[in-house]
């Protein structure tokens, strides 16, 4: 077979070792396709009868005639043979107001008369700040005592965040697993780079069944390392094994996206389920039609 061929060649028995179809353990990017015996499965794989290494491919149009079958194979380039043969790239989100919105104005609004009672609250402890170093893995306990020391008639409020933290989750993003679930049948990577409390990230885990989807989740109160810092991204690469230029890395914080597209990655910027999925159709990873 002739990659860069003008015309599509078609692939026979007598050039094809037969084999059996498996489903692949590795997630890749669609290509062409390829002689095979069965076509019960998703994915073929090819061999050449030299012994070469095999290539992913997935099915296309078939042709059958008595004990044969055809699958007729698109002109290749070599663009397109470096996409087959490269594997998916991985796709890494946040988590909070990705995924699942956290609103902590949804657990205070039980405390205040109103929306703006609650932003002079927040804005006068400095919640953001404070609420960040329990990202970086202070335990709640010690920025309770902290910051009730600051703000002593205040005591009872900053208590009620630790004790009663799972009232501050909205609930998830729907469209955004739907996102999810569709790039799991494609068979892309897929990660979580999130900041986020190791202590009660465990509650996300018991609520939500769609974390089991990704293939690893990194939460930076594990490694004492929050985003927008480069070294809690360079751990992420490390850990699952690519290089920034194969990740998209998709999140709702500008700064966090600074420094991701800084290293490399391509960055989403998001914003809503519909526009992440325009925006990944756009880089190719969802089809058009979805």
């Amino acid at each position: 077979m002739v990659f860069g061929a003008t015309q599509a060649p078609v692939l026979r028995r007598d050039y094809w070792r037969p084999f059996q179809c498996a489903r692949p353990r590795g997630r890749f990017l669609a290509g062409t396709g390829a002689y095979c015996e069965s076509i019960h499965t998703e994915f073929r794989w090819l061999q050449a009868d030299d012994g070469e290494p095999r290539i992913p491919l997935p099915p296309v149009a078939a042709t059958t005639h008595r004990s044969c079958v055809w699958f007729t194979a698109p002109a290749f380039t070599t663009a397109s043979f470096q996409q087959m043969t490269n594997p998916a790239r991985s796709i890494i989100f946040d988590f909070g107001n990705v995924l699942s919105i956290w609103d902590p104005h949804q657990l205070y609004r039980d405390f205040f008369p109103n929306a703006q009672a609650v932003d002079a609250f927040l804005q006068e402890v400095n919640f953001s700040a404070w609420n960040l170093e329990q990202d970086r893995g202070r335990p709640f306990a010690e920025g309770v005592e902290v910051l009730s020391a600051q703000f002593p008639h205040y005591s009872h409020l900053i208590r009620a965040y630790d004790e009663r933290w799972e009232d501050s989750v909205v609930g998830a993003i729907e469209g955004t697993v739907q996102i999810v679930q569709q790039l799991v049948r494609a068979q892309y990577p897929l990660y979580i780079l999130s900041n986020f409390s190791v202590e009660k990230f465990p509650l996300m885990r018991r609520r939500y069944k769609f974390l089991e989807l990704f293939d690893d989740i990194i939460i930076s109160g594990e490694h004492r390392l929050i985003k927008p810092d480069p070294a809690i991204y360079e751990l992420t690469l490390k850990r699952i094994g690519r290089a920034a230029s194969d990740c998209v890395f998709i999140d709702d914080s500008l700064h966090n996206l600074e420094t991701a597209r800084r290293l490399g990655f391509e960055v989403i910027h998001y914003q809503s389920p519909a526009q992440l999925g325009s925006e990944l159709r756009r880089l190719g990873i969802l089809p058009r039609s979805s």
